[in-house]
């Protein structure tokens, strides 16, 4: 109660008009992704290959992005030789690859660009930042939201499975004539542990991503949008938004 009380205080001294302010500043241009962008080929699991530009060689990577992709990715570079800028189009996928595929773009030191009738969401908007040079153009719709371990498909559906079994043991353990008080106390310590580890692996996660930002010389304003924004929503930011927070960097 003494952590509400201090906060309740905290937050009398700050004038109400500057807390409104801040809760509507947002650089989201849109919430929503045209349907010509959603090509079979983004939506498919990614895919590289190599394309011959006015300006150079490029390296387009398009598709979801799956587990392992990192690997994948680096194996694509090796195989294309010299090029001039990886060109993304994906809506995202395994949350933990952005960041590694990021780390890959950024040790070898290789230019992004997002163009116009592209999009980068998600888990690609992590690989994204490894750009030392980043170009995001007009048109281009760069996507980013909340993580959570909720959106691990996989990872619910364990779970779900997990507490069903724990309703099958609490039926059980009633039925041989356990008193309820106690049945019910254990039952309920085990979902809130469970909930805990969730909790822990969110924490962590964002953790992660917040010292990937640093490293690639990001606002950490960034994840006032991608925390505002829930993780089965999509924030696109605007022009402004990209330059504020430095996705965009190209002169």
């Amino acid at each position: 109660m003494r952590h509400v009380a201090a906060l309740l205080c905290l937050t009398a001294l700050v004038p109400q008009t500057a807390l409104a302010q801040k809760a509507e500043q947002t650089y989201c241009a849109s919430y929503d992704l045209p349907q010509s962008y959603q090509t079979d080929a983004f939506a498919a699991p990614m895919t590289y290959r190599v394309q011959n530009t006015p300006n150079g060689k490029v390296l387009i990577a398009e598709g979801q992005i799956m587990s392992g992709e990192s690997q994948r990715l680096q194996q694509a570079i090796a195989n294309a030789g010299a090029i001039e800028e990886i060109w993304f189009n994906s809506p995202g996928g395994a949350a933990m690859e952005g960041p590694y595929m990021g780390r890959i773009i950024r040790a070898k030191n290789m230019a992004v660009r997002l163009r116009k009738d592209y999009a980068c969401i998600s888990a690609c908007s992590y690989a994204f930042l490894g750009g030392v040079i980043r170009t995001v153009e007009p048109g281009a719709y760069y996507g980013i939201h909340m993580f959570s371990a909720t959106g691990d498909s996989q990872g619910m559906l364990e779970l779900f499975n997990r507490f069903q079994g724990v309703s099958a043991k609490r039926a059980e353990l009633l039925r041989k004539g356990n008193p309820q008080k106690n049945v019910d106390a254990a039952v309920a310590e085990y979902v809130a542990q469970e909930l805990r580890t969730w909790e822990k692996e969110s924490a962590k996660i964002a953790a992660i991503r917040a010292r990937y930002l640093v490293e690639m010389s990001l606002s950490l304003d960034f994840m006032t949008d991608a925390f505002n924004t829930d993780s089965n929503k999509v924030c696109y930011l605007s022009q402004a938004g990209l330059k504020r927070y430095n996705v965009f960097n190209a002169n």
